[in-house]
């Protein structure tokens, strides 16, 4: 019985189609599916499908699709669609422009949510972002998550031009203005002085392992000296730097490589004495 169970079962197996797990998956097709539903009169829907898509590779067909998405009525779509374009497009001028007019786009809770995001973006592409958060702040005193990104972005070049133009905003006669202004000039000078403390600890660490033979209250002295005439804190001191100062301290550099440390200032005032 059970020999006839089992020719009866191979003739079955035999008779079957082939698995569809064997057929190559039309994925073009189901992503086209997918984007048609995208207009989908449920927002629900509509979510999922830019979801899905959301893990697909480029195409000029995707990036018109979020484009489109940035502009949906749901605000969950819009944050997908955001956060997709820019992947897709990277730092471009129209990524930049929008993003920062979306910092600034209405009052409602979702607009607020929208303009947070934006902002994080904005901190994350980082520097090609500096100049359109400036012509924000400039245009409109009442930037308040561009003027909030700034004090999140190391400013390299800019930081004097962002400065004054914060500055400036201190005068402003918006109050939230003024307030936000406060707050942004704080993070910078914050990160400024942690910069320099930074520079300077590394530069320190980097003499005492140097200092060897080198008594420890001239490296004191030194260290404090360099700190003076350092313009860039950088813990070193070039000819523009040390030409400040009132002995000429040129033959302190004795690997000739056009830069002074606190140890070779301490070393070079040893033989002098």
């Amino acid at each position: 019985m059970i020999k006839v169970h089992s020719i009866v079962l191979l003739f079955v197996i035999a008779a079957a189609p082939p698995c569809l797990a064997d057929e190559p998956l039309d994925t073009e097709s189901i992503i086209s599916a997918l984007m048609e539903v995208t207009s989908d009169a449920n927002e629900g829907v509509r979510y999922a499908a830019f979801s899905a898509l959301k893990r697909q590779p480029r195409s000029d067909q995707l990036v018109e699709l979020f484009w489109r998405g940035v502009d949906d009525d749901n605000l969950q779509i819009r944050g997908v669609s955001l956060e997709k374009i820019v992947e897709l497009e990277g730092p471009t001028d129209k990524v930049l422009e929008r993003l920062v007019l979306l910092t600034n786009k209405g009052l409602t809770a979702d607009d607020r949510q929208l303009a947070e995001k934006a902002r994080l973006h904005l901190i994350s592409i980082g520097a090609p972002a500096i100049p359109h958060l400036i012509d924000a702040i400039k245009k409109d005193e009442t930037s308040f998550y561009a003027m909030s990104a700034l004090g999140d972005i190391p400013l390299g070049e800019h930081r004097a031009t962002v400065t004054k133009q914060l500055t400036s905003l201190l005068k402003s006669e918006d109050s939230n203005a003024r307030q936000v202004a406060v707050q942004v000039l704080e993070s910078i000078m914050i990160a400024d002085a942690k910069s320099k403390a930074d520079a300077m600890a590394k530069a320190v660490t980097k003499e005492l392992a140097e200092a060897r033979g080198v008594e420890p209250r001239y490296l004191a002295y030194y260290v404090k000296l360099l700190q003076k005439y350092d313009s860039n804190a950088d813990g070193s001191l070039t000819k523009d730097e040390w030409s400040k100062m009132s002995k000429d301290p040129a033959e302190a550099d004795v690997d000739q490589d056009g830069v002074i440390t606190a140890v070779e200032l301490a070393k070079w005032s040893m033989i002098r004495r």
